[in-house]
């Protein structure tokens, strides 16, 4: 007990917060741009890429999804996501 007292006053070293750093726009038009438009699979892998980034859909999101869950004739079209934890989000 006496040793837990004495490492309690013990100040905690504060960690600088990191900044985050987005890829840039350039960049990122030149990954999208990188699966061929030419063939099916090409076009398949650049809508997922898209989609991907546009809803921020982990892969194990993506992979889950059901035809039930895109609900693209509502007046607000939104996917909605199953996440960790069975949590539910929706996408606009």
């Amino acid at each position: 007990m006496i040793t837990y007292i004495e490492l309690s006053k013990i100040p905690v070293k504060k960690a600088p917060t990191p900044t985050v750093s987005y890829m840039s726009e350039k960049a990122l038009s030149a990954i999208l741009k990188k699966p061929s438009q030419n063939t099916k699979l090409g076009i398949r892998d650049r809508f997922f890429m898209i989609f991907m980034y546009d809803t921020g859909a982990r892969i194990q999101e993506l992979l889950d999804l059901r035809l039930k869950d895109l609900h693209l004739n509502d007046s607000v079209p939104c996917v909605y996501l199953t996440g960790k934890g069975e949590k539910m989000r929706a996408k606009w």
